[in-house]
Formats: structure tokens, C-alpha cells, sequence
């Protein structure tokens, strides 16, 4: 099995000029973005996710008349709705859970014993009562308002042959979830690049973008084996 489509993002060059690529980066990605907004502030194996999408952005700022075609951020609804749902589930209420903690320690202790078991106990609805939430809510809406002009929607098309065929593939794919492999197909279907720090992603049929070490490895172990 070949694994030369996966590419390390550090040594990814984004075409300038003449080329239209499009590319999709995964949900985990997303929330990287939308959580450290910047590269400085992020951990060393996320902030090339971080410079790598403002590279496509900038590109598509730029006024130079030689790019002609700039390169485009896919967004499918599927996307859209798990990177807003698990953005506000795990990492808005984890935030403000750590909050509570910090402010509230002696009275929570003494009914959860410790940070980690509050924030997993701590109920999701009754975070969505919390202004904390709200303002959740609003800082992905202008986040997303901010990326509008360089997000490509895009309405896969769908239908009951499509279904049949997607989980007939699905099948003989045991190591990832049905959204993963949704967006693998969709990649595969439209010729995405697929950005993605997720180790369920061992597809050979697509270019593959990412910082991950176990996707890396697997590229690097091949090229080793040719070598000898």
C-alpha cells in the first residue's frame, strides 16, 4: 500500500499561480483556528494547521493580478454543523468549567473531587444556560463572518444511489468513523486536498496534508523500505 499522497505540511508549497486547488480542512483542524486564532499562540504541533490556513487566506487577499485562481477553503454542511457542535461541547465548555473551577473550588470539590470530573459530569444543557455559552455563540459567528469570502460552500450531491454506495465502501473501512470517511469520499469524489490532523485518515486515494506524526510515519516507513 502506497502512502505517497500524504504530504508534510511544513514542506507544502500552496500553488500560486494558475491553479485552483481546493481544500478541506477537517473538523480538528477547524477548532485549532478558531481556539488559538494565531500560530504564537498555539503548540508547536498545531501552529503549521494555523500558518498553513493563513497562507490560503492571504493568498486570496492578495490584489496581484497573476493569481488568477486562488486557492479555496471547502465547507459542506456535514463540516459546518460537527465543528460548531464540538467546538461549543468540548472546547467552550471545558473553558468555562476550568473557569468555574478556578472561582469556585471549595464549594465544587466537595461534589466532584476534582477539575477533570467536573468537566466531564458538568451537563452540557445546563451549560447552554450560561452566558459564557451565548458569547460562544457570537465569537463563531463573527469568526465565521471573518472567513465568508475565502469559505467555498459547497451542497454535496446526494442521493439514494450515492447512500447505497457510500456505505457499501464504508464496509471495508474499519478504522474510521462514518463522518471521516463521508468527507474521505467527498475528497476523493471532487479531488480535495484533505488537511487534517486525524490518525484515522490512512487513505491513499487523496492527497493528504498534515502534521501528525502517525500519518508522517507511515509516508516515511514506505520510503525507508524503498530505499533498501
Amino acid at each position: 500500500m502506497s502512502f505517497n499522497n500524504i504530504k508534510n505540511i511544513a514542506e507544502y508549497t500552496l500553488p500560486q499561480i494558475g491553479q485552483n486547488e481546493y481544500y478541506f480542512f477537517d473538523a480538528n483542524v477547524w477548532i485549532y483556528i478558531l481556539f488559538y486564532g494565531n500560530k504564537a499562540d498555539a503548540p508547536e504541533t498545531i501552529a503549521p494547521y494555523i500558518d498553513f490556513f493563513d497562507k490560503v487566506v492571504s493568498l486570496n487577499l492578495s490584489r496581484e493580478k497573476i493569481f488568477k485562481h486562488r486557492p479555496k477553503i471547502v465547507m459542506t454542511s456535514v463540516l459546518f454543523t460537527e465543528i460548531v457542535g464540538t467546538y461549543l461541547v468540548k472546547r467552550a465548555k471545558e473553558a468555562y468549567c476550568i473557569q468555574q473551577w478556578e472561582e469556585k473550588k471549595e464549594e465544587l470539590i466537595e461534589k466532584y473531587k476534582n477539575k477533570r470530573l467536573f468537566i466531564y459530569k458538568y451537563d452540557i444543557n445546563d451549560y447552554r444556560e450560561t452566558e459564557h455559552y451565548k458569547t460562544q455563540c457570537d465569537f463563531l459567528l463573527i469568526r465565521f463572518n471573518q472567513y465568508s469570502n475565502y469559505i467555498h460552500p459547497v451542497i454535496p450531491d446526494f442521493s439514494s444511489k450515492k447512500m447505497t454506495r457510500i456505505l457499501s465502501l464504508y464496509r471495508k473501512y474499519n478504522f474510521c468513523g462514518i463522518n471521516d470517511f463521508y468527507y474521505y469520499y467527498l475528497c476523493m469524489d471532487k479531488g480535495w486536498t484533505m488537511v487534517t490532523n486525524d490518525s484515522d485518515f490512512k487513505f491513499t486515494s487523496i492527497r493528504i496534508i498534515t502534521n501528525l506524526k502517525k500519518l508522517l510515519d507511515l509516508r516515511d516507513i514506505q520510503e525507508k523500505s524503498i530505499a533498501t
